[in-house]
């Protein structure tokens, strides 16, 4: 069952291009997935009460045309399919002519927050988002880290960089992974494709190691990303970016 929700573009979500920066979008689509839930009463009281939650393990975002300051778009997420504690949602934006602007799939793990292991989905899921249940997942290939480092910058994960589950927002880790390229490349190329795959959880005063390799190929670069903690990976990043 699909849902959808109308977004303006506020000055304080764009970039120094006046785009809707990539991070803000993905701030929209982790939004109107929790609106969908509340609308169905399986929200933040439901998880609270059921010791339960959703995090995030893949990202696979492209974005065909950039929404810009004062642009008004709607976002339709699409609940496609689950499978143990694994869950597939989709998305959409599309301006006032119908336009799609960018697209994204996305993979969840269903969280059990009192022993933080993954736990089964209930059926109630899958009827409450009216889901058919001969949809399979649709799969994220995994992101490569950089087999070389070009670039790299350190971080101290701070109060605000934590969520209602008490660990890093998924967002957080991409704005990590951007810090690092230099500043030419994301004045002199378009961002036009994100894939993400979140391997450990990081938490409050953890110092954070944000490294990238960067591939050219004529008009288009390829940046490799690694997010480590202590030396452990705890997301792997890729990005596309155009001329």
């Amino acid at each position: 069952m699909s849902y959808s929700h109308n977004y303006y573009i506020h000055y304080f979500s764009t970039d120094i291009k006046r785009n809707l920066r990539i991070t803000s979008l993905m701030k929209y689509f982790e939004d109107i997935a929790i609106l969908q839930s509340e609308s169905l009463g399986v929200g933040l009281d439901y998880y609270e009460k059921e010791k339960c939650a959703w995090v995030m393990y893949k990202w696979d975002i492209n974005i065909y045309k950039y929404p810009k300051f004062m642009d008004e778009i709607k976002i339709i997420t699409i609940p496609n399919a689950y499978k143990k504690f694994y869950a597939n949602r989709l998305f959409e934006v599309r301006n006032n002519k119908n336009e799609l602007l960018a697209d994204g799939n996305s993979i969840w793990i269903f969280l059990n927050t009192a022993t933080k292991r993954p736990s089964a989905i209930p059926e109630l899921f899958g009827k409450l988002y009216k889901m058919n249940p001969e949809n399979e997942i649709i799969n994220i290939g995994n992101p490569e880290a950089p087999k070389n480092i070009s670039f790299e910058k350190e971080f101290q994960v701070r109060y605000f960089d934590i969520d209602t589950n008490d660990h890093v927002n998924n967002v957080q880790y991409v704005e990590w992974a951007l810090e690092a390229i230099p500043v030419e490349v994301k004045n002199n190329f378009t961002l036009k494709r994100l894939k993400t795959i979140y391997k450990k959880e990081v938490n409050l005063g953890d110092r954070i190691k944000s490294q990238a390799g960067i591939t050219e190929n004529g008009n288009e670069i390829v940046c490799n990303h690694l997010i480590s903690n202590n030396e452990k990976e705890v997301c792997v990043i890729e990005t596309y970016w155009e001329k």
